[in-house]
């Protein structure tokens, strides 16, 4: 019985099915497709010898089937969907020629189509093959004008490989590059390109912080080196209310005077007119600014300079710093010391006993301070390039002994932060605070313990690699204030390094920024590959700099027949 239930089911089932589709859809008339696809986007040409190739985005119709290229009003070209380029051939160089691109669609409607004008010019092949017999050897392009570069590449190797896999090449300003946007890095000075943010490196500093000046300091003691002016009882300290004056550079080229022959320095975010009264001849450059204790944590205490303070501002671009805002950067200095200390050393007078006659570091305080004022006096409301902050090695040294240098010393440890730039883009800055502690952690690690002068390049790329790895602590202590695409080191210099790899060696040094880019891409291998964090432990802490270092400490992990050269 059961079997004969299921093909009885089965039958009617069959009916059923068959019923439905003879009677459930009358015929209907379909109506007729009239409408022509959307036009070509974007459209180009590219002027050859004797001919003109064309180039267009594809309209977005889903029965777009292709193009069709009249010349002069003949068709021509029929080119196909998928493909976005097409070329006539066998033109006259120097005629201008009228073209128009139509689109059509499955059913054989066609645009009206867009129009243009192309003159073919008598050039050398766009794509050529140069080989290069001599270590440095360049080439120019001739021939440019009314054309673009659009993509030159170079190949160091012996072998073939695909273009993708292959860098850029350097190009004149005069010719425009189209395609990927780069950062500009043509003026000096540049330290990175964080989002719009353009970060400019202070050349003083750096030179000196690298390479410190041969000062005779045999025989004085910390403190007797220590004067009343900057001597500090860091449990007398009050904020709000304890003041400080601090000596700063200037810019002493085109400066008026007051009444007194005083230089006007610049003007504070409230008008006011900031006068160097010590100095009347203007070539100087040092000025005394008074500032408040407004936020301090464990490491650090954070100075405003008086006229770059406003406890009720509510904007973030008049350069004004509140409370809140000091005592946020004193956190987050505290938030990134302890790590940076683990892996880089200590600051000169930190991370030692209280009985060490070091303890407390120039000005016998036990926290760094870190002074926020408006660095060469140049904010304005829409500022995003200059500054952001530095460390100079020259507050380790007295006045006297800095006398014949022209410098002068707050004889502590300090660093120099940009109001502006702490006030519009905080995250920038605290990843500089971080990048800046390196500079003076190595400092204390090989010039002063050591006697080392270390190359530009290797001290860079210590503190480059350090705003890498701080980065997920700056996260941590800020919040939405910090965002690691746009304020942190990837983004600011592997895109560069990608295209201008070749441009320089992994020891070169020139300040148009891509050796930034070389120098941080070789500290972040070098990271990723050979140990990490205990890898640049033993970089920063031992006896050495530049390539011995690194030798040194893939020789103390147990690379031993593994050296600079080999990696």
């Amino acid at each position: 019985m059961k079997i004969k239930w299921n093909v009885f089911a089965f039958s009617v089932m069959a009916v059923l099915t068959i019923l439905i589709i003879l009677t459930g859809c009358p015929n209907q008339p379909e109506t007729a497709d009239t409408t022509a696809p959307g036009e070509v986007t974007n459209l180009r040409a590219i002027s050859g010898d004797s001919s003109i190739t064309v180039t267009w985005t594809e309209p977005a119709d889903e029965d777009y089937a292709g193009v069709h290229i009249y010349y002069p009003e003949e068709l021509t070209l029929t080119v196909k969907k998928g493909t976005t380029r097409g070329t006539i051939t066998k033109l006259n160089n120097g005629t201008t020629y009228t073209i128009i691109v139509k689109t059509f669609d499955t059913t054989g409607n066609e645009s009206k189509g867009s129009e243009f004008s192309s003159t073919p010019q008598a050039t050398t092949s766009q794509i050529k093959e140069i080989n290069f017999t001599a270590p440095v050897q360049g080439i120019t392009l001739t021939n440019l004008k009314n054309q673009s570069a659009y993509l030159v590449k170079i190949n160091t190797s012996s072998k073939q490989v695909d273009h993708e896999e292959a860098g850029g090449v350097a190009v004149s300003t005069k010719i425009k590059l189209e395609g990927p946007s780069f950062h500009d890095f043509s003026s000096r000075g540049v330290s990175g390109t964080f989002g719009n943010v353009t970060r400019y490196d202070y050349l003083p500093a750096r030179e000196f912080n690298s390479n410190p000046p041969a000062i005779d300091i045999s025989g004085r003691s910390v403190s007797a080196a220590r004067s009343a002016s900057v001597s500090i009882d860091d449990t007398n300290l009050s904020i709000g209310s304890s003041t400080r004056d601090f000596w700063v550079d200037y810019k002493t080229s085109g400066l008026s005077t007051d009444g007194n022959s005083h230089y006007i320095v610049g003007k504070d975010p409230k008008g006011n007119q900031i006068i160097d009264n010590h100095d009347t001849d203007g070539t100087d450059g040092w000025i005394q600014l008074t500032a408040t204790l407004h936020g301090q944590s464990d490491h650090a205490n954070v100075w405003v300079v008086n006229n770059y303070y406003d406890n009720s501002s509510t904007s973030d671009t008049d350069s004004l710093i509140t409370s809140a805002q000091a005592q946020k950067a004193a956190d987050t200095f505290n938030a990134i010391y302890y790590p940076e200390t683990n892996i880089f050393g200590y600051e000169y007078g930190g991370g030692v006993d209280s009985s060490d006659s070091t303890y407390g570091g120039r000005d016998g305080e036990t926290r760094v301070n870190i002074l926020i004022s408006d660095i060469f006096f140049d904010a304005t409301a829409n500022q995003s390039t200059g500054y952001v902050g530095y460390f100079w090695g020259k507050d380790y040294y007295t006045n006297s002994e800095l006398a014949s240098l022209g410098y002068k010393s707050n004889e502590s440890e300090i660093f120099y932060i940009d109001s502006q730039f702490t006030d519009a883009y905080p995250g920038v800055m605290y990843s500089t605070l971080a990048h800046e502690f390196q500079h003076m952690i190595n400092f204390n690690e090989k010039s002063i313990k050591n006697g080392q002068s270390s190359s530009t390049w290797f001290n860079e790329m210590l503190s480059l690699v350090t705003e890498d790895m701080m980065a997920p602590y700056l996260e941590a202590a800020l919040g939405d204030e910090y965002d690691v695409d746009k304020d942190g080191p990837i983004q600011a210099w592997i895109p560069n390094f990608n295209y201008y790899y070749y441009s320089y060696g992994i020891t070169d040094w020139d300040d148009d920024g891509l050796t930034y880019a070389t120098a941080y891409a070789f500290g972040a291998y070098l990271a990723r590959n050979y140990g990490g964090a205990e890898f640049l432990k033993k970089l920063a802490s031992n006896a050495y700099v530049d390539q011995a270092s690194v030798t040194a400490a893939l020789t103390s992990l147990g690379y031993d027949e593994t050296t600079f050269e080999d990696v």
